[in-house]
């Protein structure tokens, strides 16, 4: 009896695999049942099979895939770390991995500038940032493992950064590679005019949708305030009220674009301090409201970190090793702030201390608020906080999804 993962091959995909194998090395060209099932799901719970994987290099060798993708009408999708839970790293077309050889990583201007390729874990340049008291301002959660690529593709945020210090915010410059083959650096000093006379439908098109928003006051002030917000999703069409020359807006327009509009090849992102004194504490409250309703006095504050987690989130952790006993017996309504204050200095310890006594001492708390300076009990905070999905996934019923 002879078993098989699937039907064979059909003409269409021999020829698919045979165009792709001269674009790329051929060994680089996976199309065996077994790899193209391993590649098929990613940190969400979808599944879809690609009909080939393509460990590319370099931009000749992208060119070259989308060549072959617009030729046999055989979509593309771009994978870096697949840590993302939406669903964006996989696809039953043409998947294109840039995690292996897209690595680089390189500190400019005395740590005030990063360049980073796709490929390079975000807790990776954060290390190589650490000798200059620098980081990124993105910080998501699964920073220790999800790469440059999904940061810049999904404008990640993340716990401490808010909004201003997100991917679209940070942003320098990057070099971009449209699905036609034209590649720009957007550093260039002759950015635009290559985008312009290489593009020019395209240019023209981000100028007509520009003007078509700043005609629309009402619109344009909802977009202003959206964007304003975490968690706003879609494309960065706050660009449009942001920049003025056509590659100034696709730039950023491609900083949460989830690799539909063209592949990011290279970025280079401004850094913001590592603020190294921190005062780090859990702030338990009776409800959710109660949670909320102390946010604004705690960033009024300078709080740099609010984190919040509902009774849920609490309770899928509270029984992990290390975590604080008060956690257990909370009320079912409950909810958590985590909170952090930091100071460049250390002689501004003392002054943390201070604000954050003064900002927690009128909030509704279950219990008094406790901070602390040991770095060993914020690093089991932080670990509440970044170990939640998986907590809550391991705690969910047999059957069901998180998301």
């Amino acid at each position: 009896m002879h078993a098989t993962a699937g039907p064979p091959p059909t003409p269409s995909a021999d020829a698919l695999t045979r165009a792709l194998a001269q674009a790329v090395e051929p060994r680089r060209v996976l199309t065996r049942p077994i790899e193209r099932i391993a590649y098929a799901s990613d940190a969400s719970f979808y599944r879809l099979i690609p009909q080939a994987v393509i460990l590319a290099k370099s931009v000749e060798e992208i060119r070259g895939i989308f060549q072959v993708s617009r030729a046999h009408r055989v979509p593309m999708t771009f994978r870096a770390a697949g840590t993302s839970l939406s669903g964006q790293a996989i696809t039953d077309g043409v998947l294109v991995e840039v995690a292996r050889h897209w690595r680089r990583v390189r500190v400019e201007d005395d740590g005030r500038k990063v360049r980073v390729q796709p490929g390079a874990i975000g807790g990776h340049v954060n290390r190589a940032l650490r000798a200059y008291r620098a980081k990124m301002g993105p910080d998501p959660a699964s920073i220790n493992a999800c790469m440059m690529g999904g940061i810049l593709s999904n404008n990640s945020s993340g716990m401490c950064c808010g909004v201003a210090q997100n991917a679209y915010h940070t942003l320098e410059s990057l070099t971009f590679v449209l699905p036609s083959g034209t590649t720009i650096d957007t550093a260039h000093p002759d950015a635009d005019e290559m985008l312009r006379e290489r593009e020019p439908h395209l240019a023209q098109g981000l100028l007509d949708l520009k003007r078509e928003i700043e005609a629309n006051p009402r619109l344009a002030e909802r977009i202003r305030a959206k964007y304003m917000m975490k968690n706003t999703t879609g494309y960065s069409l706050n660009a449009f009220l942001d920049f003025e020359r056509p590659v100034d807006i696709f730039r950023n327009l491609l900083i949460g674009s989830e690799g539909t509009l063209a592949f990011i090849a290279e970025a280079v992102l401004n850094t913001v301090p590592d603020l190294p004194v921190k005062h780090t504490g859990l702030l338990l409250f009776p409800s959710i409201h109660a949670a909320c309703g102390a946010i604004a006095n705690l960033r009024g504050a300078d709080a740099k970190a609010l984190e919040l987690m509902d009774r849920a989130s609490l309770r899928s952790v509270q029984d992990q090793p290390g975590i604080p006993p008060a956690i257990q017996g909370l009320p079912p309504d409950a909810a958590g702030l985590l909170v952090e204050f930091q100071a460049a200095d250390e002689k501004d310890r003392a002054t943390l201390e201070r604000v954050a006594r003064e900002a927690s001492g009128g909030l509704q708390l279950l219990e008094p608020a406790r901070f602390t300076h040991d770095a060993a009990e914020q690093a089991l905070l932080w670990k509440i906080r970044q170990g939640l999905y998986p907590s809550v996934g391991a705690a969910r019923k047999r059957g069901t999804t998180v998301i």
